[in-house]
């Protein structure tokens, strides 16, 4: 369904655009093979971590039965509706409610048995569970008969839950950082704290594409009045590791001599001076002539209500007004909103971002490559240089030793840490309060908790 061309899936499609077929084995329905192409490098890493689901699943899947894959990857939604009109239906149902939230299965050792909007989800262990032949995999353990989340949006009000023993595991990981010190201050008995290395990384999306910060003058002067390391402080309590690249901090590929820009408004002053943006009219903010108008320098900046987010936005707000760059905090309650209406259609100036690594090595082409600019792709600060796209290009051919993988990776982060297409911020720690009659199971792996694979202290 992935390669459905209704089915908006960026991820998987370029994970899918090196496999040519798959072949159902005549004798055994449960065994197929899977032909590709042979060029992408993660192929193996891409199959594998691919969810096989039974078609009873999907009312009016048989219909698939009619198309071969390669036909499916290469027709339009138009041509799709006109010459297999079940297959197209089945793409626009496939992204619908009924199946995001109505019929919902998974391949791991639980399943969802009740959902209450916004208050709780609650997970029951499988019966006759075929993971249980795999005990050492912590993805597929089933220690708990039940499992229940809560949704509490408020840290406080979650954090008196667990101290009543109405919660077992909290992660604090995109709280305020006082309420974790205060838990940590306590020293209850009954609670222990933990902080793990964290795949998140945090950034700033910037358009480059706007008229104003396709000049990269101006965004390496935003990136110069951002002060990470008051942001790690104030809002992480100091526990947070600076990035300056699309790779996370704890991957083999980042680059660690990479530079970090130095906090210099002084420097960003300058900068703006030389690109011709000036305070001509003494409101405080500059200006400049751009296609033959007057523009201010004035940028609308999307955040979330998350305390990071508005702390993020308090501090860069302060220091743009110190060198005469007006920033507008324009806050929306979902993050989803963000990306649907803003970044996907490249509607926005600045935006609070992060990226989500997992452990395969990195394929930048996904979220950085000129072809992936547009409503359909993931480069959503509509990134360009020729010379990266080159070698992100070159990062993803097979036939290729680590040792030249891994210097592509260098050259490609040097040429990027100084386009400035985001602004880099850290990555935090991951921040969680357990409670003390378990054994928990954290790891730099999504989802880092394995509250699955937790165990009763003995």
């Amino acid at each position: 369904m992935a390669a459905h061309p209704d089915v908006i899936t960026p991820s998987w499609k370029a994970l899918l655009e090196d496999i040519n077929d798959v072949i159902i084995d005549d004798d055994d329905p449960g065994k197929f093979t899977i032909v590709t192409a042979g060029g992408y490098f993660l192929n193996l890493e891409g199959i594998l971590s691919a969810e096989i689901y039974p078609q009873y699943l999907y009312e009016g899947s048989k219909a698939m039965d009619d198309i071969s894959l390669s036909a499916l990857k290469s027709i339009s939604s138009a041509d799709l509706a006109s010459q297999y009109l079940k297959i197209s239906q089945l793409g626009k149902e496939f992204s619908s409610v009924k199946y995001g939230k109505v019929i919902i299965e998974g391949a791991g050792p639980y399943e969802l048995t009740e959902w209450r909007g916004e208050e709780y989800l609650v997970l029951s262990k499988k019966k006759d569970y075929w993971g249980n032949n795999y005990p050492e995999n912590n993805f597929l353990k089933g220690n708990f008969n039940k499992i229940i989340f809560q949704i509490v949006p408020d840290a406080t009000v979650a954090l008196t839950l667990l101290k009543n023993d109405e919660l077992d595991v909290l992660d604090l990981t995109k709280s305020p950082i006082i309420v974790f010190n205060e838990l940590q201050d306590i020293k209850d008995d009954d609670i222990e704290t933990h902080t793990s290395n964290n795949s998140r990384n945090n950034m700033l999306l910037m358009n480059n594409q706007d008229e104003i910060l396709e000049d990269k003058r101006v965004r390496e002067a935003l990136v110069m009045i951002t002060d990470v390391e008051r942001m790690i402080n104030q809002l992480e309590g100091g526990i947070g590791v600076r990035t300056n690249s699309i790779i996370s901090p704890y991957k083999p590929a980042y680059k660690k001599d990479l530079s970090m820009p130095s906090y210099n408004l002084d420097r960003a002053k300058s900068i703006l001076d030389d690109a011709g943006w000036i305070d001509t009219d003494g409101d405080q903010i500059r200006d400049k002539i751009i296609g033959g108008r007057k523009r201010q320098l004035s940028l609308d900046f999307l955040l979330t209500t998350s305390s990071a987010s508005e702390g993020i936005s308090s501090i860069l707000i302060k220091s743009a007004g110190e060198v005469g760059i007006e920033i507008n905090p324009i806050i929306k309650e979902k993050f989803s909103v963000i990306i649907n209406d803003h970044l996907k259609t490249g509607d926005y100036d600045l935006s609070v971002f992060a990226t989500i690594s997992s452990i395969a090595s990195d394929d930048p082409y996904i979220s950085w490559h000129s072809s992936s600019i547009g409503i359909e792709g993931r480069n959503y600060a509509a990134y360009n240089n020729p010379e990266a796209d080159e070698l992100m290009e070159y990062i993803r051919q097979l036939d290729i030793g680590i040792n030249e993988r891994m210097k592509a990776y260098d050259e490609l982060q040097d040429i990027m840490s100084v386009d400035y297409p985001v602004i880099h911020l850290y990555s935090p720690l991951g921040r969680y309060a357990i409670d003390d009659d378990l054994v928990p199971v954290i790891s730099l792996k999504r989802p880092s908790v394995f509250v699955n694979a937790f165990k009763k202290k003995e």
